[in-house]
């Protein structure tokens, strides 16, 4: 037993590792004011958005010579192409919004299949029109429409009808997870040849992320060494160091001038879709308008308001009109169109972004 005059145990050489005292604090502080001072200097030299000059409003909505109504993305950007831009990142809503922008101007037809019961979940076949070219194909798009619909030597879960390739999409869980970073390496390519960023952001993301990884790492085994000496703070400085770095590759990949006014015009054209009505669009070409927003609103978190709009854009005799991109089960309204495509992008996206399946 221990006698009252013994000391007690003072817990081993690590029990004042993080010790708060005035050199150990200020060499933490040292190391973050250095790491935040790295990461501003290279935003600052590298990743910075070029400066363009201010310019007038844009407007989607725009009048051809001819007195015909169109909607004009500006730059020529599409959906998937939009949302990379936006936040410098593919994600799944870029892909799936481009499956739709791909059966709005006629390269895909979307069939909603009939439910065999009301508790079975909805499925949807994507069915490649013959009758499509590809000329106005980006390559991130024809990449997409392989993965999806296969190729030579590819059938598996695809169907042919009449010669013409489709597929279910509940066969695409577990499927085209090995195609996700594919098509996410087209986009980020896509938008560097388009002269939109200065490098891949993907390229320019990734050295600092391993360097932030590899320099956290430093700092967990710099933790342990200097504990013995009361300086673990130092070391968990090192680890948020780290951490700093890696955080700045998010914003490190750099727009140039033509990407940095096309950002510009996404926010008009962002405010555009929040605001208008749809009613200032004409009668007559009012719901196929609305159909080439469709994909934009999406990507933008305003698909459902869109979808509204257009279902109250059919015309008096043209129930369908400005749907030939959708082919809907018996007993489907019009006004159902925002139910089924808010089920419809929830379950491809749920698709694409599942893990491939064990196969034994």
């Amino acid at each position: 037993m221990r006698g009252p005059d013994q000391p007690l145990d003072d817990g081993g050489p690590l029990a004042h590792a993080f010790s708060v005292t005035p050199v150990s604090v200020s060499l933490l502080l040292i190391v973050l004011a250095v790491a935040g001072g790295a990461v501003l200097a290279l935003w600052w030299t590298s990743g910075r958005d070029a400066r363009v000059p201010r310019r007038p409003a844009y407007h989607p909505i725009s009048e051809e010579p001819s007195g015909e109504v169109c909607f004009v993305p500006p730059d020529g950007v599409r959906p998937g192409q939009l949302g990379t831009v936006v936040d410098e990142s593919a994600d799944v809503v870029d892909i799936v919004a481009t499956v739709l922008d791909l059966a709005v101007r006629g390269h895909v037809v979307i069939e909603e299949l009939p439910r065999p019961s009301p508790y079975r979940r909805p499925d949807w076949v994507i069915r490649r029109t013959p009758e499509s070219g590809e000329g106005d194909l980006a390559p991130y798009e024809r990449v997409l429409l392989a993965l999806l619909l296969g190729g030579p030597g590819d059938d598996r879960h695809i169907r042919r009808d009449n010669g013409t390739r489709s597929v279910a999409v509940s066969a695409l869980a577990g499927r085209f997870a090995d195609g996700l970073r594919q098509m996410q390496e087209q986009l980020y390519a896509d938008v560097h040849a388009k002269g939109w960023f200065r490098q891949r952001p993907d390229a320019v993301r990734s050295p600092w992320t391993t360097a932030g990884g590899v320099l956290s790492l430093v700092g967990l085994v710099a933790t342990v060494g200097l504990g013995y000496a009361g300086l673990g703070l130092v070391g968990l400085g090192v680890v948020l160091a780290g951490g700093i770095l890696a955080w700045g590759g998010v914003v490190a990949p750099a727009r140039t001038a033509r990407g940095s006014a096309l950002l510009s015009q996404l926010h008009d054209l962002r405010g555009y879709l929040e605001l208008a009505p749809g009613s200032e669009l004409p009668d007559t070409s009012r719901a196929e308008l609305v159909a080439r927003i469709l994909p934009y609103a999406l990507v933008f978190g305003l698909l459902d308001r869109w979808a509204r709009i257009f279902a109250a854009s059919g015309r008096p005799g043209d129930p369908d009109a400005g749907l030939q991109w959708y082919d809907p089960p018996q007993m489907w309204h019009r006004i159902d169109v925002p139910d089924s495509l808010d089920a419809f992008v929830t379950t491809l996206s749920g698709a694409i972004s599942t893990s491939r399946r064990l196969r034994l």
